[in-house]
């Protein structure tokens, strides 16, 4: 199988000018990631930016979807002149 990545301060590892020389293995990390995104979002203000992002996404699709409709419809005009 394959070997699992392990991580540690690049300050310690590469320049010395960090005293922490903790690692944590890759697995570890992303389940321990995973779980703090999870609880973050599952909480009201997740939930309340995620709400906003979406709104200000879906107006961001309808202003292009409006503004490729209109054009598409001056384009009609124009031939059908």
């Amino acid at each position: 199988g394959s070997k699992d990545a392990y991580y540690r301060c690049e300050a310690y590892k590469k320049r010395g000018t960090c005293d922490n020389a903790m690692s944590v293995r890759g697995s570890v990390l992303r389940a321990g990631l995973l779980d703090e995104l999870r609880r973050r979002l599952v909480s009201d203000q997740g939930l309340a930016y995620a709400r906003k992002r979406l709104a200000e996404r879906l107006g961001e699709l309808t202003r292009e979807r409006d503004g490729t409709l209109d054009d598409e419809r001056q384009r009609l005009d124009k031939l059908m002149r």
